[in-house]
């Protein structure tokens, strides 16, 4: 029925326009029967049939029809405004007092919907202000952490080198002894596994939607892949450095023996 009320009230306009007076009259008094309470288009229809009224020179239906469009105009500031004004014009010359006071309603009621629109983009202003500068924030918190994060990673590879070349340094000396060979090999390849482990964690994040039970289940196969890389390199360079630093230690007692000899 709202629907209805403004269609046939928008046909009323249309043919009121078009000088199809008739058609306006027939609409407009649809519209007001299809009208349910408060609905905003009762009081515009009494307003057309009012206009409606004062072309045809029937000066008295249009002020009855009028005053029904401002009885039944609360809360709808622009037809107060409009009728006021239609009001103070009937009035004129007949009640200048009535003319005035109705002049005055519609003056107030326009400034009123004027500030209300004004305060209304002052606020909006201010929340997008708000909300521009929240959006500030959180770049810049996001960029501050992605920078720690960034240099976080890169402490990480430095300390990864430092401790790849201080580990070569050691298995090329005769201070090092076997044990501490094997044990910094097998400290290496952890390292370098949880590296990988710690890159890829936040895809695994977003790609199982943070479930524990998948996560889990993909870290298991990933170890299980790495299990037999992770046993083979440690094999290998722990068995390579060890004979490399056996060799370095026999010349090394070699020469010193030689050197006693002498």
């Amino acid at each position: 029925k709202y629907q209805l009320s403004f269609v046939l009230n928008a046909l009323g306009n249309v043919h009121s326009k078009m000088n199809h007076t008739e058609l306006a009259f027939a609409f407009y008094r649809m519209s007001i029967e299809a009208s349910v309470p408060g609905s905003q288009y009762l009081p515009r229809s009494y307003y057309g049939l009012a206009n409606l009224f004062k072309q045809t020179g029937k000066i008295d239906s249009c002020f009855y029809y009028v005053k029904k469009a401002m009885d039944a105009s609360t809360g709808y500031r622009e037809m107060i405004v409009k009728s006021s004004m239609l009001l103070s014009n009937l009035y004129e010359g007949k009640d200048d007092k009535q003319s005035f006071h109705f002049y005055k309603l519609a003056t107030a009621t326009r400034d009123s919907i004027y500030n209300s629109e004004k305060e209304i983009q002052i606020k909006n202003m201010s929340y997008n202000e708000q909300d521009r500068q929240r959006q500030l924030t959180e770049a810049e918190s996001k960029t501050n952490e992605e920078r720690k994060r960034n240099l976080q990673y890169a402490a990480i590879a430095l300390g990864l080198i430092t401790f790849i070349i201080l580990f070569l340094l050691l298995s090329h000396s005769i201070v090092a002894s076997q044990k501490l060979i094997k044990f910094l090999g097998i400290l290496g390849l952890l390292i370098v596994f949880e590296l990988i482990n710690l890159y890829i964690h936040p895809y695994l994040e977003n790609f199982t939607h943070h479930s524990p039970l998948l996560m889990l289940t993909i870290m298991v196969c990933i170890a299980a892949l790495l299990i037999p890389i992770h046993h083979w390199l440690e094999k290998w360079i722990t068995h390579k450095l060890v004979e490399k630093n056996k060799k370095i230690r026999l010349a090394a007692a070699k020469k010193t023996i030689e050197q006693l000899e002498r």
